[in-house]
């Protein structure tokens, strides 16, 4: 992928997550939460179905045209997800692969794993949180170029 396509979704994946979610928009469906980014021609856009229990989407267009996208699903599986400890690590992000965060990240109690089958073209993954070894949230993604 370009390197241009590269840092603009690293960047705006980091926006997503400043605290207030600056950029959040007005939802275009019921209860879901949007999120959109914009430089120059690229737009970046993000919409995500539910909380405890979430679906959602993060795509990216240059001008009017669709270029990359990813779907993920993911779910709180018990007491004990933090959601600061996961935005530490996925400030860890892989600028190679800005995707989620690194394979690995332990502070404390609390451990990430990550693993990605692919590259930014084609790929599938997995994140996961644990405390105190024991599993507290799961997500699954995958995505890649959209071609004409």
């Amino acid at each position: 992928m370009d390197r241009k396509i590269l840092d603009f979704l690293a960047e705006a994946k980091k926006m997503a997550r400043e605290a207030g979610r600056i950029g959040k928009i007005e939802p275009k469906h019921p209860n879901a939460y949007d999120f959109e980014y914009k430089k120059d021609d690229l737009t970046y856009y993000d919409s995500c179905f539910g909380s405890g229990k979430f679906v959602g989407v993060m795509a990216i267009w240059k001008k009017d045209l669709p270029i990359w996208a990813m779907n993920y699903t993911g779910r709180i599986v018990a007491l004990g997800a933090k959601e600061g400890f996961l935005n530490a690590a996925l400030e860890q992000m892989d600028e190679e692969m800005p995707l989620r965060g690194p394979e690995s990240y332990k502070d404390g109690e609390y451990e990430y794993n990550c693993n990605v089958e692919g590259d930014m073209k084609w790929f599938s993954g997995r994140e996961e949180m644990l405390c105190n070894g024991k599993l507290v949230y799961e997500m699954s993604f995958s995505g890649g170029e959209i071609l004409d």
